[in-house]
């Protein structure tokens, strides 16, 4: 299964008043609406009671140490349909949910009948928000028309805190290795962990690439050296977990003592032991309450476990338990879902098929809700790198041009004349005469360029051939090369529009043009004090006079470096793509040969030049260090020095 997710955030607009919204998706766009929380405060310490008692009369929980002192009259029962059809609506207000069916649909065609496209419900909170009621729902449950969202492969739900991203290798170099951790305390109930030590093993041994390491009376220190020295990718502790008895501020795990009696292990605590491991991708912690949020207003939410590991970005996953869970039911989850991840699942798909696994039981309870996948991470899924070990072969790859549009200008139409595989739409964050100008300029950080990065990212892991066709601004072209840079050995093939037709561009290595590339011009010093250089490129029009303007009254540069098309500049002055990756080459070669000061200081770049030429110049990009872009403001009616700044490059949070 490859995902794509539908983020919702839920934030507070007000005392008591929240909007759900739409922060991703593969329709595009930001919408926000109206949230209305499906039970008050007051309602939902009974409603989280009736869905316990729902669990705890069903099946014997012995996974639980320690049963909470409920707030509230518990509900003598709760019809599980239901609470979920309420959680839905709560969180798909009306045009919440228009989004959402159009993203199905376009993940769905993309599957077609395969169906290995899903569609992955991410439900986000701010960590700045007091959200610890809010995130206390079991939003697993949600329900509409068709069944439980959760239930189906397609629509796997998992939570986020908008925290950190760990920084993983997005390749696991064979054999991926699994730390398993079974807890039996000798002076506590005992637990079937033997039984699902061997079924997880069994279930892992189905891919010869993965290795299990088990290690039993596991304590803090010895846990924290395996780790380091042992380049564990997954780690699996089973056995009991709860509260302290004393309170209710920290969920705790029992690990085992020397002597086999209970070591109890606090959140945080567990969190800092784990932080910072190389190459630590997933840990799964199948012991009751080890994915709850505490529950009262104004708590500290990351004394959750799963939150507390997810907040430090310690992991970029975690799967745990929001509820009590049987012994039985926790050993149907884990040989399910190693089962998947063995057979290549990401973590939620596996997580589904480990769901699904608990109602074949027969307990006739609501348990397969209680298992929780939290991610900090884009990506959930585990590429291991072959090792000598022979293993099955892999599908032949496609190897077809995958055909992608970019627009952002309001009148955009497509230069090729089939339609594109798949289009990102940037509309919505522009305005003005053909949609030139941005909305707001912190878009093109926090919007735009994450957007477009994600997109191009994920369609570049197929490692097709790229036909990229852009109705879009010139930093869009600049910020795609840079996405997609030269060392990624990717095909890709720029459709350039000129008064003369449609070309395809291409990257291609050649002969050397005879002739000069650049005019010989001098540098233009501004303000010799000043370390900060401009590059002024001119291929289709000048821009130097406009440039100097700008940059005399901006006073953000001491220089500035005119590179004009030899020559001159004309609309049709870059005669093809191999014209084109030489003049970029060749800028950027001028660009590296700033002094070192110079370096130090960010490349503010104006550019009019064909995308095309723009797109190879941002393949190179990443070796300029920070660059300014910038865009002219057509519409200023001939007013000098008409420029706009645009995206600064590297963006911190994407790159």
């Amino acid at each position: 299964m490859r995902y794509e997710d539908f983020e919702i955030e839920v934030r507070s607009i007000g005392k008591n008043r929240y909007e759900a919204r739409v922060m991703k998706s593969p329709r595009g766009g930001r919408i926000g609406e109206k949230f209305i929380p499906p039970f008050s405060a007051g309602q939902l310490p009974s409603v989280l009671s009736a869905m316990q008692l729902r669990v705890r009369t069903s099946s014997l929980a012995n996974r639980e140490m320690v049963w909470e002192d409920e707030e509230g009259e518990p509900m003598p029962s709760i019809e599980v349909e239901e609470l979920g059809r309420k959680l839905f609506q709560s969180l798909f207000p009306e045009k919440v949910e228009a989004r959402f069916r159009e993203s199905l649909a376009i993940v769905r065609e993309r599957g077609g009948d395969r169906k290995d496209w899903g569609l992955r419900l991410r439900v986000t909170f701010d960590q700045k928000e007091d959200f610890a009621l809010l995130a206390t729902l079991p939003w697993e449950l949600m329900h509409e028309p068709e069944g439980f969202i959760n239930r189906c492969r397609i629509t796997p739900v998992v939570r986020s805190l908008n925290v950190r991203e760990p920084a993983v290798p997005a390749v696991v170099d064979a054999p991926l290795r699994v730390l398993l951790i079974p807890s039996n305390p000798r002076d506590l109930d005992r637990l079937g962990t033997e039984r699902e030590l061997k079924l997880v093993e069994k279930a892992l041994a189905q891919n010869p690439e993965i290795e299990t390491v088990t290690k039993r009376r596991l304590g803090l220190s010895e846990l924290r050296r395996t780790l380091l020295d042992g380049g564990i990718h997954i780690v699996h502790f089973m056995g009991h977990g709860g509260l302290p008895e004393n309170g209710r501020d920290e969920f705790l795990l029992y690990f085992e003592d020397e002597d086999g009696f209970s070591l109890p292990v606090k959140s945080m605590q567990l969190a800092e032991y784990l932080q910072e491991i190389p190459g630590l991708r997933l840990v799964v912690l199948n012991s009751c309450w080890s994915g709850a949020f505490p529950r009262r207003h104004g708590q500290d939410p990351f004394k959750s476990v799963a939150a507390a590991l997810i907040s430090r970005g310690t992991v970029p996953a975690v799967v745990a338990m929001q509820f009590p869970i049987s012994d039985k039911a926790a050993i149907a989850f884990s040989s399910a879902f190693y089962s998947r991840l063995a057979s290549g699942d990401p973590v939620s798909a596996a997580a589904t098929e480990g769901r699904l696994a608990i109602p074949e039981l027969g307990q006739g309870c609501p348990e397969w809700v209680t298992p929780v996948v939290y991610l900090a991470g884009k990506d959930d899924g585990f590429e291991i790198r072959s090792s000598s070990v022979p293993v099955a072969p892999r599908p032949t790859r496609n190897t077809s041009p995958l055909r992608l549009a970019v627009v952002s200008f309001h009148d955009a139409y497509m230069a090729d004349a089939e339609p594109p595989d798949d289009v990102l739409d940037l509309t919505t964050f522009f305005e003005g005469p053909r949609g030139r100008y941005i909305q707001k300029a912190s878009l093109w950080r926090d919007e735009v360029y994450p957007r477009l990065h994600e997109f191009l990212r994920r369609h570049a892991r197929e490692r097709r051939p790229l036909i990229l066709d852009f109705s879009a601004h010139a930093t869009l072209a600049f910020a795609a090369g840079y996405c997609l840079e030269a060392k990624s050995g990717l095909d890709v093939t720029m459709l350039q529009r000129r008064l003369d037709g449609v070309y395809a561009w291409k990257a291609e290595a050649g002969p050397a043009r005879p002739g000069i590339l650049w005019q010989e011009e001098p540098e233009v010093v501004l303000d010799p004090e000043k370390d900060a250089v401009a590059l002024a490129v001119s291929a289709t029009h000048p821009v130097l006079t406009d440039v100097e303007i700008y940059l005399r009254k901006s006073r953000k540069a001491g220089r500035i470096i005119p590179m004009t098309l030899h020559p001159k500049p004309s609309a049709t002055g870059v005669e093809d793509g191999l014209h084109a990756l030489q003049l970029a080459q060749d800028l950027s070669l001028r660009i590296k040969a700033r002094t070192p000061e110079q370096r130090r200081k960010p490349l503010h770049l104006f550019a009019s030049a064909p995308n095309a030429l723009l797109f190879f110049l941002g393949q190179l990009g990443r070796g300029f260090g920070e660059i300014q872009l910038y865009e002219h403001d057509f519409d200023a009616r001939g007013k000098p020095g008409a420029y706009m700044p645009s995206l600064r490059l590297p963006v911190r949070s994407v790159d």
